[in-house]
Order: C-alpha cells, then sequence, then structure tokens
C-alpha cells in the first residue's frame, strides 16, 4: 500500500513548519506541493533524509514541487504546453510498476477561464497518448467535481477522478482577503487515476495554516 499527499501551501501563509512536522511524522511515500516560494523549497530540503528525491518547478508562476520516497527513473520540471501548465512527471518501475505520477495547479478561472480550459485540454491529449498505467494526476485544479471542465479532462484522458467528494478550500468558514464575501467550502484539490487502479481511502488532513487543507490517497498497484 503506497499513500500520497496534495497540498496548496499558499506561499502568503506560514506552513512550512506544521507541514514539515506533519511529513517527518507521517511519512507520505509521495508528496505534490503548490504555490511553493524558494525560500519554502530550501526550507523542504531539510527533509532529504525521509524524501531523498525531490523536484521543483522554479520557472515563471510555476511553484509546483514533488517529494518521493521513492526513486524515480525520469522527471520533468515545466511550465507545460502553450498556456503555462505548472507541471510535474515522475516515472517510477520496480515495485511501482511503471507509476506514472504527474503533479499540477492549473490557472484559475477568475484569471481567464479560457486559459484554464485550454490547459486541461493540452494536458488531456498529452496524458492519453503518452501515460501507461498506473497514473495518478493530483493537485490544486481550481475546479469541482461539478465542473464541465473536469469532467471534459476525465473523459479525454482517460482517467477518472478517485474516490469521494472532499472540501479542501477554503480551510475555514469566514471571510478571506482575497474573497468579498465568506463562500461554502468546496473540494477543488483531487487526484485523478487511470480506471484499473485500486483506491483503498481517500481523505482530507490537519490545518496547516493554508487557505487549503491537505487531500491524502492510500493506493494499491
Amino acid at each position: 500500500i503506497y499513500n500520497v499527499m496534495t497540498f496548496n501551501a499558499w506561499e502568503l501563509a506560514k506552513t512550512m513548519d506544521r507541514l514539515k512536522a506533519y511529513l517527518k511524522t507521517e511519512k507520505p511515500d509521495f508528496v505534490i506541493l503548490q504555490e511553493i516560494t524558494l525560500k519554502d523549497w530550501r526550507a523542504l530540503k531539510e527533509l532529504k533524509t525521509i524524501y531523498p528525491h525531490m523536484s521543483y518547478c522554479d520557472d515563471w508562476l510555476c511553484g509546483v514541487a514533488l517529494l518521493s520516497r521513492h526513486k524515480w527513473t525520469e522527471v520533468k520540471a515545466e511550465n507545460f504546453g502553450p498556456h503555462q501548465l505548472p507541471l510535474i512527471t515522475a516515472s517510477f518501475d520496480g515495485k511501482l510498476k511503471g507509476l506514472q505520477l504527474l503533479a499540477t495547479h492549473s490557472a484559475r478561472p477568475n484569471w481567464k477561464y479560457s486559459t484554464q480550459r485550454e490547459q486541461f485540454e493540452h494536458l488531456a491529449t498529452h496524458i492519453s497518448k503518452t501515460t501507461k498505467s498506473p497514473t495518478i494526476l493530483g493537485g490544486d485544479m481550481n475546479a469541482t467535481v461539478f465542473s464541465a471542465l473536469l469532467r471534459d479532462f476525465a473523459a479525454n484522458s482517460s482517467l477518472k477522478m478517485a474516490g469521494k467528494i472532499t472540501v479542501t478550500w477554503p480551510q475555514r468558514f469566514r471571510q478571506l482577503w482575497y474573497l468579498k464575501l465568506p463562500i461554502l467550502q468546496l473540494g477543488i484539490d483531487h487526484f485523478f487515476v487511470k480506471p484499473d487502479m485500486k483506491i483503498l481511502r481517500k481523505w482530507r488532513g490537519p490545518d496547516f495554516g493554508s487557505d487549503h487543507r491537505p487531500l491524502l490517497m492510500d493506493f494499491r498497484l
């Protein structure tokens, strides 16, 4: 059994100390992070003994990191495609049976919905042509399970959303400085997987101080 966590650390929040303490204790196999600054990245390197395999996309507005307890055969961090989707892709062999793990953070729809849609369309085409089973895509996708955008992505990529609906944002039922009004909590952090993958459990992690809660998943290959 393996587990993976995705978490938007929100660079304006003081999350690193809580996050590092959790990772030192719980040690999930794979950790996907968004909104990671260079300062955060330096702090995360303190976990090198637990996560000897680390990748960080620090290109323009990327800020995605991937930590792994398992050695990958290949990893690539980039702003992917014509619409600069932050993306890290890691490949594993051996006991991980060719696992393809992708970490992402899509554009926010309030910036430009058409950009977000085109990011997902381009990624879906890429996944359908290049990835093999088993495959996991995780990250902050800035869209709910009910959105046409994610339904279309699932159909075009041949992936399915893993597990039940789990709310992750905003962390608190309160007004945040960047929201004009309080809103209900939504699930905008997700895992997508190949249909034949065995998902054992998916749950929301503890409050680390970000406006997101981490999302975790146990799976078997």
